[in-house]
């Protein structure tokens, strides 16, 4: 069962799972995770204001990621968007929750 969740810090390693081998890897990015000063900060980053950052769990593994950073003037920035592999595609949604959890910001 896929559940879409705001970030808590126990996800910090499923994050970094998830989104550093997509970087480096399907990528080529060559970018480490202390390069990354957001994913360093979650909660101060992005869980303010009108920012905030989602997971996608399936069961307690962390398959997805979805970040809205606050640019103001009423605008949030998309970042952050990644899924496993296993789990793209029309048959999971996976992006597509992430997305529709993203705009309803709960």
């Amino acid at each position: 069962m896929l559940e879409i969740v705001p970030f808590s810090e126990h996800h910090l390693s499923g994050v970094v799972d998830v989104i550093l081998p997509i970087q480096q890897s399907e990528f080529s990015i060559p970018i480490t995770l202390d390069a990354q000063s957001d994913l360093l900060d979650i909660p101060g980053f992005y869980q303010k204001d009108s920012s905030n950052f989602w997971v996608a769990l399936h069961g307690s593994e962390v398959v997805g990621t979805i970040a809205l950073l606050d640019i103001g003037n009423g605008q949030v920035a998309l970042r952050k968007m990644f899924v496993k592999a296993k789990f793209r595609g029309s048959t999971r949604l996976v992006a597509h929750r992430l997305l529709r959890a993203s705009r309803n910001r709960s």
